[in-house]
């Protein structure tokens, strides 16, 4: 995963409608096909995701730069946690804008290290929670990472 420092952006363009298009056509209709053209969609893109800049904690890690970053996320009626993913500016600002937020720009396998990171208690992803809603859980992310690495070593 790429250094977060280095992935804040809070003025670059992202705009993703192959991907939103493909999300509004799956779940127009929720194929295979369908699936498929949002899951090609959303490995090649780049979404924007909220979080908050923490405060160092120790004075060597202010001498250093260090900065910890904390990365919002959502709860569904289960109590399962989501991290947010927004396609574009418009979608990111139909959610509230918390103290101290920042964007950074994420893609398919940063999420995927996030998520799957030891420790990690997260449910996934939901992209555009407050639009399409579409939610990609753990077991998707297992399945579409072990693909990708299988592609990408042969």
């Amino acid at each position: 995963m790429k250094e977060v420092y280095n992935m804040i952006d809070s003025n670059g363009p992202v705009l993703n409608t192959r991907l939103v298009n493909a999300m509004q056509e799956m779940l127009k209709d929720n194929n295979e096909k369908t699936r498929s053209k949002m899951i090609s969609a959303l490995m090649g893109s780049t979404m924007l995701s909220p979080v908050v800049r923490q405060i160092a904690v120790t004075e060597e890690a202010m001498k250093q730069g260090n900065a910890r970053f904390k990365f919002t996320m959502i709860q569904n009626d289960k109590g399962d946690k989501y991290f947010m993913a927004f396609t574009d500016w418009a979608s990111l600002n139909k959610w509230k804008k918390e103290e101290g937020q920042q964007v950074v720009h994420m893609e398919f396998d940063d999420f995927a290290a996030i998520v799957l990171r030891k420790g990690s208690n997260m449910a996934g992803f939901v992209i555009n929670p407050y639009g399409e809603n579409v939610t990609i859980p753990r077991e998707l992310i297992i399945s579409l990472k072990k693909q990708k690495d299988e592609r990408n070593n042969h």
